[in-house]
């Protein structure tokens, strides 16, 4: 199966180096087949490693880093080498610390053999890691990697406060009452209940399960210092700045409280906030899920199997991954990577180094191109990766195999890749059965690629898995075996504007504890004050359904606007060009617009060029030159070439909009090219253009053009199908 990724990057298409299979690979001995005996923490993947090195162990090749459980013969000889003639105690000894220098297998007492099966997966991570890594993370004289076992009998950082708050939304959230079933019945029934309001620039939407006499807990969040975090990340939240303002309080309230969002409002300056408070709760989620787990181990191992009927140890899913973070770019998701480990303060960052050559880069973006075109496409623009993150008592691992982390880092295309590979033997989305919060960021720039993986990738979420993974599932929530994980599932989406596309993903999640789209007020793109009179037309046509508005637009443009571009360029001379930029969204538009002015008799006298996302870079410079000095009187411009190129046209005279931009900074950005050509004294104020065409399943786009007041009175048509503005 071949996948539309996009236009980026050097990797498109690039597949992952095979190797060998291991000995022993295949016969991986399972964890917790007994009652109470596997733990989240130290659950394995069942599978074969190397069946997944394509995404399930790693991002590319990320399986050189994960070495699978040793096989039975090798752990009969790693018993035979630990035997001794005196007996020892039951109780695991705990790993000393290794001074500098000091060789393990002799801190241990072990052969070199021995002390290899024994330190497993270790070794391999410290043969991968580069020379820099090693010495960041053995430096201080530690171990490499503490075992969990030692984590549990320590008690990890576990704080018996943080889960005896009865408020503490993680606990309301997680604590299936009575009344859960009542709510997934509404929800599933798409019964809510909604309540509009306008403050401070923006407009709020809430929704909640209408349930009768159902209590909807929220909690109100002032400050960070308001927050349920755990200890641990108390200190490192003082760096985090709250803007003083009641959409910002709000969202904090709303992301604790594990409550969906639609967020319309992204943009360069508030990403950073936004990626903090989402990283900080995500964390914050994490670690309080897994001392979860490793105080239930506690109670376990002190009831001595005995475990009573009324003791809850039901403290995890199906599988350890949480969290699923969808980002656009490898430097976004070094950014969220970065975020996260500022607020854990890891003692050790294994495979750091490693992640930052593949992640990061320097930003290559020219100066003169936009601050929201820096903020998709600076430092390192591929769009094809996926990566797994591992947290444990000190440390923070990059690379780790999915099954054994915590959180997932990945493009939708990265991940589709494995969700969908043409090897039936690889396909698995078994990893991603117990998400429990998805985060999309620029939601906005992944409308651009190809949507349908994004759609796909989410499909899979939560669904009852195909096998155990070691699974105990004495230790499995109620909801996930009820398979209502999904109504508890947190969905966080940022976009710079709104889609009807994003509106219908929103609309399909399904959070009992409610959801908030949360948008600005825009006062319109054509409020910008321009250094020329230009006056901008805007022409409605009708159109029943949204299934037949590409029908209604191309008649309607054929109709009313393509005699309009002949008179004119019938007009032209070699001195004094038309200058019609038609401007296409959609690249079926385009192709649909471009095969009509190629072969339709009434646009056999016009001259055009045309410049999409899949023309050659010196087609694109040919039909621009051709267009600046006069050749073609039309140049036919798509949306999506605009938004990964930012051209600046020249010899643009005439804008006309096939449909209004998705995003309305490129419609000032086309009409400053009309005052540049009217400063440079090549065309007047009375030659020049604008004009647009809208139907009634266009309010989105419309309505941060003409502003928040104007759109609904145009969509419906109220004063006339022409509206100008000056």
């Amino acid at each position: 199966m071949g996948f539309r990724g996009g236009l980026r990057g050097g990797n498109r298409g690039r597949t992952e180096k095979r190797r060998p299979v291991r000995n022993g690979e295949a016969k991986r001995n399972r964890v917790g087949e007994g009652k109470y005996a596997g733990t989240e923490q130290g659950r394995e993947d069942s599978k074969p490693e190397d069946e997944f090195q394509d995404g399930v162990n790693g991002e590319q090749s990320s399986d050189e880093d994960e070495t699978t459980k040793a096989a039975p013969s090798a752990y009969s000889t790693l018993l035979q080498s630990l035997s001794r003639p005196n007996k020892e105690t039951d109780r695991p000894r705990k790993r000393r610390k290794i001074s500098p220098g000091e060789d393990e297998s002799n801190a241990t007492g072990l052969n070199s053999k021995a002390a290899g099966l024994l330190k497993g997966e270790d070794i391999a991570e410290t043969q991968d890691s580069s020379p820099s890594d090693e010495g960041e993370e053995t430096q201080d004289g530690s171990e490499v990697e503490e075992s969990e076992d030692d984590e549990s009998r320590q008690g990890g950082e576990t704080n018996d406060e943080d889960d005896e708050d009865a408020g503490d939304p993680y606990n309301t959230h997680f604590r299936v009452g009575d009344e859960v079933g009542s709510k997934v019945k509404a929800v599933s029934e798409k019964k809510w209940k909604s309540s509009i309001k306008e403050r401070s620039g923006w407009k709020y939407v809430w929704q909640k399960p209408d349930v009768a006499d159902a209590e909807h807990s929220r909690r109100k969040f002032k400050s960070i210092a308001d927050l349920p975090l755990k200890q641990r990340l108390m200190k490192p939240t003082t760096s985090i700045s709250l803007p003083d303002n009641a959409e910002d309080l709000e969202f904090l309230s709303t992301v604790f409280n594990y409550q969906s969002i639609l967020h319309g409002g992204r943009t360069p300056s508030n990403g950073d906030y936004l990626r903090n408070i989402t990283s900080l709760h995500t964390l914050n989620h994490i670690l309080k899920g897994r001392d979860r787990v490793l105080r239930n181990n506690e109670r376990i191992a002190k009831a001595d199997g005995n475990v009573p009927d009324d003791m809850d140890v039901r403290d995890q899913g199906f599988t350890r991954p949480k969290v699923l973070i969808l980002l656009e770019t490898r430097e976004q998701c070094y950014k969220w990577a970065s975020a996260i480990m500022r607020f854990f303060e890891p003692e050790q960052r294994e495979n750091w180094s490693r992640f930052k050559d593949s992640f990061h880069a320097e930003d290559h973006v020219p100066d003169h191109l936009p601050e929201d075109y820096h903020d998709i496409f600076e430092g390192n623009s591929d769009n094809d990766f996926r990566i797994g993150l591992k947290f444990t008592r000190k440390t923070i691992k990059f690379f780790s195999a999915f099954y054994q982390s915590d959180i997932l880092l990945c493009s939708a295309l990265g991940l589709r890749r494995i969700i969908a590979a043409s090897d039936p033997k690889k396909r698995d989305h078994d990893f991603l059965s117990s998400i429990e919060i998805t985060i999309l960021d620029q939601a906005a720039a992944m409308l651009q690629q190809n949507w349908s993986h994004v759609t796909f990738v989410l499909s899979h979420l939560n669904l009852t898995p195909r096998d155990s993974h070691g699974t105990d599932f004495n230790r499995v929530r109620s909801f996930y075996l009820d398979s209502q994980s999904e109504y508890l599932r947190q969905t966080l989406i940022f976009s710079s504007h709104l889609t009807p596309e994003l509106q219908s993903l929103f609309n399909t999640t399904r959070t009992i504890s409610g959801r908030l789209k949360l948008t600005p007020i825009h006062p319109g793109a054509i409020a910008t004050p321009l250094a020329i009179t230009l006056k901008q037309t805007f022409n409605r046509f009708t159109s029943p359904t949204p299934s037949s508005t590409p029908d209604a637009r191309f008649s309607f443009f054929t109709a009313t606007l393509i005699p309009w571009i002949n008179k004119i360029s019938s007009l032209s001379t070699s001195t004094n060009s038309a200058g019609i930029l038609v401007f296409i969204p959609s690249y079926l538009d385009f192709v649909r617009v471009r095969n009509y002015f190629a072969a339709n008799p009434a646009t056999q006298n016009i001259r055009f060029g045309q410049v999409s996302e899949y023309s050659s870079v010196s087609e694109q410079r040919r039909a621009r030159s051709h267009f600046q000095t006069g050749r073609d009187q039309v140049l036919l411009y798509s949306g999506r070439a605009h938004h990964f190129n930012r051209y600046r046209i020249k010899g643009v005279k005439r804008v006309v909009w096939y449909a209004v931009p998705e995003n309305e900074r490129f419609w000032n950005e086309a009409l400053g090219w009309v005052a540049e050509t009217v400063g440079e004294g090549k065309a007047t104020e009375g030659e020049v253009a604008c004009r647009a065409v809208f139907g009634p399943w266009d309010g989105l786009a419309l309505e941060r053009v003409v502003g928040s007041e104007r759109v609904g009175r145009m969509v419906r048509g109220e004063g006339g199908d022409v509206f100008d503005f000056v």
